[in-house]
């Protein structure tokens, strides 16, 4: 058989031991000399196996002295980077994915307030976020960091691995578009200021009480509301902007 047949088989074995928690995030897999060992095949087989790994950002292969290969878990960072490449390709405007959150992530709040465990579980992480925020008031980098990370939490709150996954890629993929946006706009004045992160922090605290009460609708309700009104400043500023894959590149290895 051919190095290049060869060595998609090796991969997929290595990719099952992977994807299977075998190998852990963060671990090396095992010595060049050891895979040739054990899968009895040729040098040109298991390079073609790293390649393969490599480029689905399963491993990070390190050339020279080092060498080795560090294993990556694929996570919803992953998922927003390719989901950004693509639509960057398609050339797809921003406004596009906000209207995208903008229907699913009521949803989201929706199955916090349903939670019967929220109070231990998402509500405790939606009052750090706001302390967060009230701390980073004046610092407009900062507080949207802050303020972002209060959607990831509801997002992640909702309980369900694959909304969670599909929704929190977007999270991340707008995410990114703002801070982008915000760390080159606020030496220049166009980020709000301290007034409009109050009100933030206030529509923020609206959403939380709704989810802590299991008001579900509420939740859903305020969720879209503070979307529809955040997203406009921003979407007023950047009109027509498309989506770039570049700011979150990152999270290929994280």
């Amino acid at each position: 058989m051919r190095s290049a047949r060869v060595g998609e088989l090796v991969a997929d074995s290595l990719r099952n031991r992977i994807l299977s928690g075998t190998v852990a995030s963060g671990e090396r897999l095992p010595p060049q000399e050891e895979i040739l060992k054990e899968f009895r095949v040729g040098l040109p087989s298991v390079r073609e196996a790293m390649r393969i790994l490599e480029v689905e950002g399963l491993v990070t292969v390190h050339r020279g002295n080092v060498g080795g290969a560090t294993v990556h878990l694929p996570n919803e960072g992953r998922v927003a980077y390719m989901m950004a490449m693509v639509l960057e390709s398609q050339r797809i405007q921003q406004s596009e994915v906000a209207t995208a959150l903008l229907w699913l992530e009521p949803i989201c709040a929706e199955m916090c307030a349903q939670r019967p465990d929220r109070l231990e579980t998402t509500v405790p992480r939606l009052d750090q976020s706001l302390e967060n925020q009230r701390s980073a008031i004046g610092d407009a980098v900062s507080f949207n960091k802050a303020a972002r990370e209060f959607h990831v939490v509801i997002v992640e709150g909702c309980e369900n691995a694959a909304i969670s996954l599909a929704v929190g890629g977007l999270v991340q993929l707008w995410s990114a578009q703002e801070q982008t946006w915000t760390e080159s706009a606020a030496p220049k004045g166009y980020f709000p200021g301290k007034s409009v992160q109050r009100e933030i922090i206030a529509a923020h605290e609206r959403i939380a009480t709704a989810i802590r009460e299991g008001n579900e609708a509420a939740a859903a309700h305020l969720v879209k509301a503070h979307l529809q009104a955040a997203q406009g400043f921003h979407l007023s500023v950047e009109n027509n902007a498309y989506v770039v894959s570049e700011p979150l590149r990152h999270l290929q290895r994280d």
